[in-house]
C-alpha cells in the first residue's frame, strides 16, 4: 500500500474481504483498509479506479455517509481504504442479540432510508448495502463504502462488470436482478437491501429470496402496516418496489400516524 499507511491490527472480516486497521502517516488518524477477494483484483483495471471512487464520494457530503479515501492494488492485492469509524456494526448487534425491539427497528430503518434518499438525490447508488456497511456508535449510524460498487464496475475488464455485485456483495441482500448479474447499482437495489435488512431486524434471519414469509410469523407483534412495507421492498420484480427511498419513509410515516 505504499508508504502512507502503517498497518496495526486486523479486525472482523466482512465476507470473504480482510479488514486491517492502519494509521494515516500523512494525515493522522486512524483507517481502516479492506482488502477484497482475490478474483475481483483479477477482474479489475486499476488505472481509473481510485480517481472514479474519489469523484462519486466527493457527491456526498451529509455527515452520515462515511467518506472513500483511496482504492488501488498492492502487488497482487486490490484494497479500499475508509476512515476507521469507532463502534460497531449492525452485523456484529444482529449476530449477538438476533432479532432487534420493534421501536429499535424502525428507528434504524427510517435513519437508513433518509441516508438512502439523500444518496439517492446525488444520483450516487450503492449496491452493497448490508449490515457489516452500517455502522452504529452510542448517538450516530453511519453507512460506508458508498461508491465502490459502481468504481469497480466502471473499472471492470471487458467482460467482468456482471460479476462485480456477487464477489464483493452478500448475495442475502441483493436484489435478485443483481444475483443474475447487473452492472451499475441501482436504486432498485438499494430499496430491495434496506429491505433485507429491516426483515433480519424484525425476524431474527434475512429473507430466504424469492419466497421471504411474513416477518409476522416470527413475531406477531409486528403491525401489519410495517410488515407490508417491508414485504415491498423485497418484491422480486423490481416494478413492484418502492421506487425511491422517500416514497418509503412516506409510508411509514402514515403507518405510525406521524
Amino acid at each position: 500500500m505504499g508508504a502512507g499507511y502503517r498497518i496495526e491490527r486486523e479486525v472482523r472480516p466482512a465476507g470473504s474481504c480482510r479488514r486491517l486497521v492502519a494509521r494515516d502517516l500523512v494525515n493522522g488518524g486512524e483507517v481502516l483498509v479492506k482488502v477484497l477477494p482475490t478474483d475481483l483484483a483479477l477482474a479489475i483495471d486499476p488505472d481509473g479506479l481510485e480517481r472514479r471512487l474519489l469523484s462519486i464520494s466527493s457527491r456526498l457530503e451529509d455527515p452520515r455517509v462515511v467518506k472513500s479515501l483511496a482504492a488501488g492494488m498492492a502487488g497482487p492485492y486490490l484494497y479500499y481504504v475508509r476512515p476507521f469509524v469507532p463502534g460497531t456494526t449492525l452485523r456484529a448487534k444482529l449476530d449477538k442479540k438476533g432479532e432487534m425491539t420493534l421501536l429499535g427497528t424502525v428507528h434504524l430503518f427510517r435513519v437508513l432510508l433518509e441516508i438512502l434518499d439523500y444518496a439517492h438525490s446525488r444520483g450516487v447508488h450503492h449496491g452493497d448495502l448490508r449490515p457489516d456497511n452500517v455502522l452504529l456508535s452510542e448517538n450516530s449510524t453511519a453507512v460506508a463504502e458508498f461508491g465502490l460498487v459502481s468504481a469497480l464496475v466502471g473499472s471492470a475488464r471487458e467482460g467482468a462488470a456482471n460479476r462485480i455485485g456477487l464477489a464483493l456483495g452478500d448475495s442475502r441482500y441483493l436484489s435478485p436482478e443483481r444475483v443474475a448479474g447487473g452492472g451499475l447499482p441501482s436504486g432498485s437495489d438499494d430499496i430491495y437491501a434496506v429491505g433485507a435488512m429491516a426483515y433480519e431486524m424484525l425476524a431474527g434471519d434475512p429473507p430466504d429470496p424469492g419466497s421471504a414469509p411474513d416477518p409476522a410469523v416470527f413475531r406477531e407483534s409486528i403491525p401489519s402496516r410495517l410488515s407490508d412495507i417491508v414485504a415491498r421492498c423485497l418484491e422480486p420484480d423490481p416494478g413492484s418496489r418502492w421506487r425511491r427511498p422517500g416514497e418509503v419513509l412516506e409510508a411509514l410515516d402514515r403507518a405510525l400516524g406521524v
